[in-house]
């Protein structure tokens, strides 16, 4: 019994190196981050920057 959780614990751990290990031609925002699956968009986009159709006219 003892010999199966070992192995088991062995391809749990092998399987977490691969999901967390990316490939050299994966884009870094590609990869699996399991506390923050969508970081990159979330640092990407700035709230507190005023888009061009919220900016005030020009004055005259």
């Amino acid at each position: 019994m003892w010999e199966r959780a070992c192995s088991r614990i062995r391809s749990i751990s092998l399987h977490m190196h691969q999901l967390t290990h990316r490939f050299r031609e994966q884009a870094r925002s590609h990869t699996f981050n399991p506390g923050y699956p969508d970081i990159s968009v979330r640092i990407s986009r700035s709230p507190a920057a005023p888009s061009a159709a919220d900016a005030a006219p020009p004055a005259l």
